[in-house]
């Protein structure tokens, strides 16, 4: 066996190039340097420690090995292991028949192996890396750009820091992730397009069998689909455009919009579904009504079954239906079909424009109208506070305030009636006034003539006393006419503004009566009715009293001329009767008669005159006074009017019990409802908003705690800001949500969406058909084979967040995920299989220097063996010992010792004989 030269020793001791000691092999060092070749001399090595073992080997470089037919190996530390392999550069290693390592620090394992990036590994059968510290695992597995990652069968890697794990995984895009696998749909055997898992564009990432995403999306899931920086996570789920979609099937294909829960369809622009799916038919197919739906732009549906159609329209509950334009639907199987129509409470119907049904089965079908029931099952609407009576309120009214304005309108028509009565009576005395005057006439008729026979013996003396006793005799029947009449002037003024002032009031009752009527509902209609009767008839006293008062005027006018007569002939009377008793022609008598007379008519004519002028004067403050009246009772006739107007738009039927609004400016509607809290609001039969300003709407919905919501039929919402929407949901803590029908949220800040779900724990989240969160924080997706559980599975913002190592993200049986302590750090993972395989292979070597010494030739003897062995450029020394025991059967006993380095030694002990 030849020996080892200094240099040539030195060399064996190395590791990074393979040696082998045995007697095949011959070492010729130089003076220079040491060369280690194949003892055939059919390779070439070419620098310190360098090794060419093979026909047609080539090792050019410090520390190069190259060992195989053809093998080559050009490079400081360059390492080619089988048939026709090559590795360029420094640190490279190609191991495999025709394997390439072309540039720094690339690795090659595998038949037909390329590792062409920098600091790149290609592990596999036609395996390629060509990106600088890219990796390729797997037969064909092959990466296009640096930093790229392909993991299995045929998996491609395309983009930078792309990742493409599972057979025939495609990552295709910068930054891309693909995780999954070939699923043959069709059973062809055949490879098609869509039966790949995808993940194509900057960012993209598609983690599932069969899932595909594009730019920016993400796709998570068996046969997943997202594109256009959307994002899809469940079986089966297709996003696009901004989208999200969460659930086992789910669509989210309109612009920004999200559906989560089993089946859910968010087709619109920025429309949200949440809910699941019904098989109403159990015929296995998606049916449009047996979905969760929201169809147009700006539509929310939440609930299983709850659909949204309507432009910006809103439904919330099981089969709750919002179809009309800005239409919302609240409540179980509700339905709001009219353009900004809304119903509340379970089964109402708004299919009107602007109308609004609240209360279960409520039915409104008139536009712009409110219904809190429907045709034969109407509901009262009670306990009503006061509403303002004023120009301008739209205050609602209520029974008491009607019953007051009915009391006040009887009165404005009793008053009516008086004022019509007084106007009659002052008619009646007027008439007596003229027949005063014309008894008056008679009289003074009779005087004159007895005057005239007075005179008939005298001169013209006489005469002239007979003529001024008849003047006298005139004025005197002047004056008594005008007494009268403005007797009856002054009693007629005096009538037409007691009537007058009646009016005024009865008009005045009648406008407050009908401004208060205003504010009423429809249980204000025949009080409303009653209140422009009696206006009308306050108007018709005040027109009455107005006419009294006009004739009244004109009998004071007329009453002020007669008396200016009476004045005029009085004086005439006086100078006649004067100019009688100084002429001595008549007896004095007569002539004292004649003056007298004259004296007592200028009296009379005196008083007439101002009665005359006060009549005048009281005539006119009547007329003033009617002519308010008339004005005030047009008013009440007018208000009377609006309040007929805005008592037809509210109808109100229940039964049971009265509400209750306890609180502060609290608000009860419906049979048995109570609304406890300051501010609350408590709609619907049975409905209670307690302990803060809580809000119930619907049959049976209790609201406890400030700011809690139930609306539906029935539901519990209990804690501050916990809410409760659809049918028999619980939410049990501060901030709690339970949405959709028979879903349960308790704990603080817990969120229950969709039918059956189940968040149970502070901070837990529950979305979909019977999902079930069962411990705090834990955000669960779906139900049943659905399951998912995110605890804040990476996002782009978490990826930024990230710093120094990370590692996989993995799943247990029932669907939880987490953080592999396995990273992936693929230098770590390749100084490991670099340090496993060169012990495995130092291993071998020692076995093989370890040998066997021969028997010894006679007893007592002791031979020995010295070994040297490489195997793949590992190198190890060994030896064995033999001593022959002193029996006659040749028997001897055996021990023998390797050493591979780095503590890879092998010791053996054993007995040898012949039989």
């Amino acid at each position: 066996m030849p020996g080892i030269h200094r240099h040539s020793r030195r060399a064996f001791l190395r590791s990074a190039a393979p040696l082998a000691f045995a007697s095949a092999f011959a070492i010729w060092p130089s003076g220079a340097q040491a060369q280690l070749v194949c003892e055939t001399g059919l390779g070439t090595a070419t620098g310190t420690d360098a090794l060419a073992c093979g026909t047609r080997s080539v090792a050019n470089g410090v520390n190069a090995a190259a060992v195989g037919s053809g093998t080559i190996a050009r490079g400081e530390n360059a390492s080619s292991f089988g048939a026709v392999a090559e590795a360029r550069g420094l640190n490279t290693t190609a191991l495999g028949a025709y394997s390439y390592a072309g540039a720094e620090a690339a690795t090659a394992f595998g038949v037909l192996s390329n590792a062409w990036g920098q600091y790149s590994t290609a592990a596999g059968f036609l395996s390629t890396t060509n990106g600088n510290f890219s990796a390729a695992f797997g037969s064909g597995a092959s990466t296009n750009d640096n930093y790229g990652l392909a993991l299995g069968y045929t998996a491609q890697s395309s983009g930078l820091s792309s990742i493409a794990s599972g057979s025939y995984a495609q990552a295709s895009g910068d930054y891309t992730t693909s995780i999954g696998g070939w699923i043959d749909l069709d059973i062809d055997g055949m490879i098609d397009g869509n039966e790949l898992t995808l993940a194509q564009g900057l960012g993209a990432t598609a983690l599932g069998a069969n899932a595909r995403s594009l730019s920016g999306s993400t796709a998570i899931g068996f046969q997943s689909s997202a594109s256009s920086l959307a994002t899809a996570l469940g079986n089966g789920t297709v996003a696009f455009g901004g989208s999200t979609a969460i659930g086992d099937r789910t669509l989210a294909t309109g612009q920004g919009s999200t559906a989560i829960g089993f089946r859910s369809q968010a087709e619109g622009a920025g429309g949200i579904a949440i809910g699941g799916w019904v098989d109403l038919n159990r015929d296995g197919v998606i049916q449009a009504a047996e979905t969760t739906r929201a169809s147009d732009g700006d539509t929310i549906a939440i609930g299983t079954r709850a659909q949204s159609t309507g432009l910006q329209s809103l439904s919330l509950g099981y089969a709750s239906q919002a179809s009309g334009t800005a239409a919302a639907a609240f409540g179980s199987a509700s339905a709001a079909t009219g353009f900004q129509s809304a119903a509340f409470g379970y089964s109402a119907q708004a299919s009107a424009a602007d109308a609004i049904a609240i209360g279960s089965y409520s039915v409104a079908s008139q536009a712009n109208t409110v219904s809190f029931g429907r045709v034969g099952a109407e509901r009262r609407v009670v306990n009503i506070a006061a509403g303002t009576v004023a120009a301008g309120s739209t205050d609602a009214v209520n029974g008491d305030q009607l019953y007051v304005t009915g009391q006040a309108a009887a009165a404005a028509q009793a008053s009516a009636a008086a004022a019509q009565t007084t106007a009659d009576t002052a008619r009646t005395e007027a008439a007596g006034a003229q027949q005063s005057a014309n008894a008056a006439q008679a009289t003074a008729d009779t005087a004159r003539q007895e005057a005239a026979a007075a005179a008939q013996g005298a001169s013209t003396a006489q005469t002239m006393a007979n003529t001024a006793r008849q003047e006298a005799a005139a004025a005197q029947q002047g004056a008594n006419t005008a007494q009268a009449t403005a007797d009856t002037a002054r009693q007629e003024a005096a009538a037409a503004a007691q009537g007058a002032n009646g009016a005024q009031a009865t008009a005045n009752t009648a406008r407050q009566e009908a401004a208060a009527a205003v504010q009423g509902a429809s249980a204000a209609q025949a009080t409303a009715n009653t209140a422009i009767a009696r206006a009308d008839a306050a108007q018709t006293t005040a027109t009455t009293a107005l006419q009294t008062a006009n004739n009244a005027a004109a009998d004071a006018a007329t009453a002020r001329a007669e008396a200016s007569q009476a004045q005029a002939r009085a004086d005439a009377a006086h100078t006649l009767a004067s100019q009688v008793a100084a002429s001595g022609t008549v007896t004095r008598e007569v002539a004292d008669m004649a003056l007298a007379n004259a004296a007592t008519a200028q009296a009379a004519a005196d008083a007439a005159a101002a009665e005359a002028a006060a009549a005048e004067q009281n005539a006119t403050i009547a007329r003033s006074i009617a002519d308010n009246a008339a004005s005030n009772a047009t008013a009440a006739r007018a208000t009377a009017d609006r309040a007929l107007a805005k008592t037809a738009y509210m109808e109100v039927k229940g039964n049971g019990a009265g509400p209750n609004a306890s609180g502060a400016n609290a608000i009860a509607m419906g049979g048995n409802s109570v609304a406890s809290g300051d501010s609350s609001v408590a709609i619907g039969q049975g409905a209670v908003a307690e302990n803060g300003a809580a809000v119930s709407i619907g049959m049976g919905n209790r609201a406890s705690g400030a700011g809690a919501v139930a609306i539906g039929d029935p539901n519990v919402a209990t804690g501050r800001g916990a809410v409760a929407i659809g049918a028999d949901n619980t939410a049990t803590g501060i901030g709690a949500i339970a949405l959709g029908a028979d879903s349960v949220a308790n704990g603080n800040s817990a969120i229950a969406l969709g039918s059956g779900a189940r968040a149970n724990g502070a901070g837990s989240v529950a979305i979909g058909d019977g999902a079930l969160a069962s411990r705090p924080g834990q955000i669960v997706l779906g139900g049943g084979s659905a399951t998912y559980t995110l605890p804040g599975l990476g996002s782009a913002a978490s990826r930024a967040a990230q710093t120094g190592a990370v590692g996989y993200v993995t799943a247990d049986a029932n669907g939880n995920l987490a953080i592999s302590d396995i990273g992936p750090d693929l230098g770590l993972i390749d100084d490991r299989m670099e340090r496993d395989r060169r012990d495995a292979r130092q291993g071998i070597a020692t076995a093989i220097a370890m040998g066997t010494a021969p028997m010894p030739s006679a007893e007592g003897r002791t031979s020995y063996v010295l070994n040297g062995a490489a195997f793949r450029g590992e190198q190890a020394i060994g030896g064995a010992l033999a001593h022959r025991l002193p029996f006659r059967e040749p028997i001897a006993v055996t021990a023998g010792f390797a050493y591979g380095g780095n503590r890879n030694n092998s010791v053996r002990v054993g007995v040898a004989g012949e039989f």
